[in-house]
């Protein structure tokens, strides 16, 4: 049997979930609730396997020669890329653009986005 919750909160309390839980990768407020409440979920699951593919991408890229262009999946072999699911190599890319984009973290200042390439996938250059 599955309930329901409903919530009311402040607009200030709104703004800042909702913009944790973006910042933590997740689609929303009501699946980063339930990932802070330990509830087992097929998104926590999926937002942590690719916390954890960002990571070690962003290692990967920081390796990377300078002026060297890349999309995220040729930072690993395609025998590796194609073990992860679907789901999970769509959150890492939005998850890895993200932190290519903020103004944290370990490679800022040193890649950089260069448009959507054919395929529809982010491209990058490492510029440092």
């Amino acid at each position: 049997m599955t309930r329901n919750v409903r919530i009311q909160v402040s607009d200030e309390t709104y703004a800042r979930l909702h913009e944790v839980s973006k910042e933590e990768g997740f689609p929303g407020i009501s699946s980063y609730l339930l990932h802070l409440a330990g509830a087992k979920s097929s998104m926590s699951t999926t937002v942590l396997y690719a916390r954890k593919i960002v990571a070690d991408a962003l290692s990967r890229a920081n390796l990377l020669d300078i002026k060297k262009e890349f999309l995220l999946h040729e930072l690993f072999l395609p025998s590796e890329w194609q073990l992860f699911p679907h789901a999970v190599r769509i959150r890492a890319g939005a998850l890895f653009l993200r932190d290519i984009e903020s103004d944290k973290g370990p490679l800022v200042g040193k890649v950089q986005t260069l448009g959507k390439a054919s395929n529809n996938n982010q491209r990058y250059i490492r510029i440092q």
